[in-house]
Parts: structure tokens; C-alpha cells; sequence
């Protein structure tokens, strides 16, 4: 269980980390930088590292993952955003003495999330059709699913790695059973407007994620071919709707 909800978690918050936002002290100026920036944006390219750390209290499991890789999206004439994150994980189960090595690919394609693993020797692929949080995430409706099912807060001023941040609370509705997390702090950049970190509070099983994007190009050359889904050879097909 804990891996499964973890494959979902990811791309979810990864994409909410990904957002450009601006320097402000209250949230209807972040509101109204945040709307300006993206008007601009047309595509994008960025690296992106999680550590996730969760704990299934039923079953009294650990997991912790460390995941590196990147994404890419482009936006269509519709003003919705295609997306492609590319990550290898690296899993530790400490009480299970079981060390995993998996490569996940997850594309939106303006119709379904196709996600496609392979670890322990098995490939799956599994496509969920578009619902209405699928096109949240990136792009000026991201901040209108946020006000939707968050209570945000803006929360003042910190650093990371040195780089003066401001900070932003968000808080999912705790009957919310398709919340991404309990809750998460963003870091958003003062000088570009950029999201740098986000720790995110894991609900139903204890934990945190902490994600960092970098490398960020927002004028990136990103071609449609990186949305069609390659489907290993022998990969299990599961249709998800």
C-alpha cells in the first residue's frame, strides 16, 4: 500500500512544485504575480528530486524513497498544458530487508495519465482518463484548484540554500479523501518568482515529501512527441477510469 499511494502521490505534488509564483506579502499579490507570470510561459523544463519518508502504522512498515529526474510540459491552444515526468526511485522497506530500483514515466496527454513503471523485473502500465484534477496542476488553473480545495496561507520569509524564499501554507480539507497530502509549506524565490522547495505532510500514512526543482527553462524547446506512450514489451495494461 505504501508504495502504491506513493507512485500516486508523486506525480501530483511533483506538478504542484513546478509552479512559478512571485514576491509578495499577501496572498492576493502572490494571486495576481502568480496569474501574470504564466501568461508568459509556454512550455517548460525542469529537474526535479523528492525524498519521501512514510510510515504504514497498521502494519508498522517504513519506506523511504529518493527519487531524481525531470519534467516537461507544453502548452496547448486550449491554454492546458501537456506533461512529462521522467524519474528513477530508488526504495528502501528496511523491515521487509527489501531494496528496489524502479523507473517511472507519467504523461498527460489532454486525455488520459498514463503512468508506466517497471520494477522487480515487472513493467505496468496503467492510464487514467482525464478528470477534473488532471488539468489543475500546471498553469493558471492550478491556482484556482488550489483556492478550491486548500485554505492557503501566506506565512512570511525564510531561505533556501541561502536563497531568501517567501513562504505559503496549504491546507487540503481533512474530508477531502483525494487530497494529495494533510498539508505543505511552498518556497517560492523573492527574485524570479520560482518554487524551490515544498514539504508536504503525507495524510492517511504518517510522513513527509520534500521536493526540490532546479535547472528551470522556461522557454524550453519541448516537442508533442514527448506526450505519445511508449509501452514496453510483456508490460501489464490496466485501464483505470
Amino acid at each position: 500500500m505504501l508504495l502504491r499511494s506513493s507512485f500516486a502521490v508523486l506525480a501530483t505534488t511533483a506538478l504542484l512544485l513546478t509552479a512559478p509564483m512571485a514576491a509578495a506579502s499577501s496572498l492576493d499579490a502572490v494571486k495576481a504575480k502568480y496569474i501574470e507570470t504564466w501568461s508568459s510561459v509556454n512550455s517548460f523544463k525542469c529537474d526535479i528530486h523528492i525524498e519521501t519518508s512514510q510510515v504504514d502504522e497498521e502494519a508498522g512498515a517504513e519506506m523511504d524513497m529518493n527519487s531524481t529526474g525531470n519534467m516537461q510540459a507544453l502548452r496547448q491552444s486550449d491554454g492546458s498544458f501537456f506533461w512529462r515526468m521522467d524519474l528513477e526511485m530508488a526504495i528502501n522497506m528496511p523491515a521487509a530487508g527489501m531494496e528496489i530500483e524502479a523507473k517511472v514515466t507519467t504523461v498527460y496527454d489532454g486525455e488520459f495519465v498514463h503512468t508506466v513503471m517497471e520494477f522487480m523485473g515487472q513493467k505496468q502500465v496503467s492510464r487514467t482518463r482525464d478528470h477534473e484534477k488532471s488539468t489543475v496542476p500546471i498553469g493558471e488553473s492550478m491556482w484556482e484548484g488550489l483556492e478550491e480545495d486548500t485554505t492557503l496561507t501566506y506565512i512570511g520569509e525564510g531561505e533556501v540554500n541561502g536563497i531568501p524564499v517567501y513562504l505559503v501554507r496549504a491546507e487540503w480539507e481533512e474530508e477531502d479523501e483525494d487530497a494529495p497530502a494533510g498539508g505543505a509549506v511552498y518556497s517560492f524565490r523573492q527574485d524570479n518568482a520560482l518554487v524551490l522547495r515544498a514539504e508536504i505532510e503525507v495524510g492517511d500514512e504518517p510522513g513527509t515529501i520534500i521536493m526540490t526543482a532546479s535547472n528551470y527553462d522556461l522557454a524550453a524547446d519541448v516537442d508533442e512527441s514527448a506526450f505519445q506512450v511508449e509501452i514496453p514489451v510483456g508490460a501489464n495494461i490496466l485501464d483505470l477510469e
